[in-house]
């Protein structure tokens, strides 16, 4: 994906492209733990790990992948959950992923790891950009994840 560096700070806030979304149970090579701030969550949300991270700020190379993944304990149990992530460039905040997760049944009380991958743009270079991901569970209005990331695109 590329941005124009003549579009306005409004488009340019499609900051990051979601290049891969899954659920459940497994861990890319080299995630560490990175701090997060919890904005809501009505499950238990265990780790936050990203990929080649740790830390209290992610620091993210534009073009490259980053994997993130949520340990989260949900409150209740439903047949799917989806996934929401939004990134503010510039006090304007862009939807990154807003899908159903793939085989995302989840019980309640039993961890689950709800992964996705993004890659920051070129034209977000020297900013801090906060990643926000939401996890709700389909038909029911707990918000069962809520955590925000602080990244620095160099």
């Amino acid at each position: 994906m590329s941005l124009l560096k003549s579009r306005s700070a409004a488009s340019a806030a499609a900051l990051f492209l979601a290049v891969a979304l899954s659920a459940i149970f497994a861990s890319p090579a080299n995630a560490g733990s990175v701090n997060f701030t919890d904005c809501g969550s009505a499950g238990t949300v265990n780790d936050v790990r990203v990929s080649d991270s740790s830390g209290a700020v992610v620091s993210m190379n534009p073009g490259a992948r980053y994997d993130f993944e949520i340990d989260l304990t949900p409150s209740v149990s439903a047949l799917a959950a989806t996934l929401l992530v939004t990134s503010t460039y510039l006090g304007y905040t862009t939807e990154n992923i807003n899908q159903v997760l793939p085989a995302s049944m989840i019980a309640q009380g039993q961890q689950v790891t709800v992964r996705f991958t993004i890659t920051p743009n070129d034209i977000l270079s020297g900013n801090d950009v906060p990643v926000t991901a939401r996890v709700t569970v389909v038909g029911l209005a707990p918000l069962q994840a809520c955590v925000t990331v602080q990244t620095h695109v160099n």
